[in-house]
């Protein structure tokens, strides 16, 4: 992902002082995973991902009632490494295999904490208030690829789903991640531990696994969730939380056959709420819309005649 910010802060007891802080950049992520079966009742599995990307960061420290230059600094990390997550599912039978009415699957994930390679460079600069642009005026303390890390702290995620009859699916997931003790690469103070606690439900009218006609939007998956995160951000002393609601729809659809199947189009509205009005802070109230789909087909089968 790739996003931009911009901060203005005006330092007290240093007269006008004030310190603009900008950014913009991001990291991605690409990642392949695999996954096999213990017993029929458990599975686990493993994803190697590959992280890269760069992010660019500028301060700059300027009095704009004084004459005199101020300081520019820009840094710049590229991350370039692997990490690691594991997973395992329990899927345990409280009936008869013949009723499947009732399921409840259970799982659990791990992130494993790791050190990602980072190349640091960055430059100190000077330059006069009057300069709209950031035209340095002198440049001293350049940094080129200096190797650092990103230190990703280890995160637990545990989640559990009750099915009904195949047509009602209700899941709870809570997820933990220790972001306090820092980062490595840059010193922030304002980081907190991380939580999340996120609900999801999706009816079924007529689920694809009952062989009979249906009408259309019988057979539409609707779902709502809701999520109550705990950022890892705290300014202020006062922790940003991050709260919202949504709803979707899964539109399945029909083959050449007229015959529907798992490929499906998703539609998903969510509304949120991130950061508060307390201790003259910024509350953002984020509106969001996503369309996905999702494929589903039998691969590498050879056809058979009789």
């Amino acid at each position: 992902t790739r996003s931009q910010y911009y901060i203005r802060e005006q330092l007290e007891n240093v007269g006008n002082m004030i310190v603009d802080h900008q950014g913009d950049g991001g990291y991605n992520e690409f990642y392949f995973g695999t996954a096999f079966e213990l017993s029929p009742y458990a599975s686990v599995g493993m994803n190697a991902a590959y992280l890269f990307g760069t992010l660019n960061r500028d301060r700059l420290v300027d009095d704009p009632d004084a004459t005199v230059a101020g300081t520019w600094v820009n840094e710049e990390f590229t991350a370039s490494d692997f990490h690691y997550r594991v997973g395992a599912q329990y899927y345990p039978k409280f009936t008869s295999k013949k009723d499947i009415s009732h399921q409840i699957i259970l799982g659990a994930s791990y992130e494993i904490g790791s050190d990602i390679n980072l190349k640091y460079s960055s430059m100190t600069s000077r330059r006069f208030p009057s300069q709209s642009s950031k035209a340095a005026v002198d440049t001293f303390n350049v940094i080129e690829d200096s190797l650092t890390y990103l230190n990703l702290p280890a995160k637990l995620a545990l989640g559990v789903s009750y099915i009904y009859d195949e047509r009602l699916l209700l899941s709870l997931e809570y997820s933990r991640q220790n972001f306090s003790k820092g980062i490595g690469f840059i010193s922030l103070t304002d980081l907190s531990d991380y939580s999340s606690v996120r609900f999801g439900a999706e009816f079924t009218p007529v689920p694809m696994t009952a062989r009979k006609r249906a009408d259309y939007w019988q057979r539409i998956r609707f779902r709502a969730g809701a999520h109550y995160t705990n950022t890892y951000l705290t300014l202020a002393g006062t922790d940003i939380i991050d709260k919202g609601v949504s709803v979707g729809l899964g539109l399945p659809w029909r083959n050449s056959q007229k015959l529907f199947t798992y490929t499906a189009f998703n539609l998903t509205y969510e509304y949120g709420v991130r950061g508060t009005t307390q201790n003259n802070l910024v509350q953002e109230n984020y509106h969001m819309i996503s369309v996905g789909i999702t494929l589903h087909d039998f691969w590498f089968m050879k056809s058979k005649y009789d």
